[in-house]
């Protein structure tokens, strides 16, 4: 089992295309060197998918992760942040780590209202979708027709 005592998020991006050397290089630039039994974290630009270096006393191993879905939360300032364990399962998952507190519990950065379906705003945003699906599902004019026609009949007329 591979272990690590601390866990390092680099501010910076990195090509999911580096390899070992690529990746060691950078873990350099950003956290000044590699130290045993560190984890060093990159995400790509578009954030859905990650590299964690591993440094792990006598070699290195490098690790890739992808998100089907959403992205990871990526830091919002130039320094390296210190990851915990339960703030690197988030963010391997994909939550917002920074929020994650005590106990793997995580807590909103603001208030966040409750709204009953059964008020008056309910009601109007329940009528606001279904005349949207209604749209959606039937769009209306004849340049849709028109469209349609064309292109059954080969082409432009």
């Amino acid at each position: 089992m591979i272990r690590f005592e601390a866990l390092w998020l680099s501010p910076l991006p990195l090509d999911m295309r580096a390899g070992t050397h690529t990746a060691l290089g950078r873990v350099v630039a950003v956290f000044g060197a590699a130290h045993p039994h560190h984890a060093y974290i990159f995400t790509n630009r578009r954030g859905d998918r990650m590299k964690v270096l591993i440094h792990d006393g006598i070699g290195i191993w490098l690790a890739a992760r992808r998100l089907n879905q959403g992205s990871f939360v990526r830091l919002g300032w130039a320094d390296p942040a210190r990851l915990s364990p339960t703030q690197f399962d988030a963010l391997v998952l994909g939550l917002p780590w920074q929020r994650v507190g005590e106990a793997g519990v995580i807590t909103p950065r603001v208030k966040i209202p409750v709204v009953s379906i059964d008020s008056k705003w309910g009601a109007q945003m329940r009528e606001r979708v279904g005349s949207i699906r209604t749209r959606i599902q039937r769009p209306s004019g004849s340049a849709h027709a028109a469209a349609g026609e064309r292109i059954a009949g080969g082409g432009v007329a």
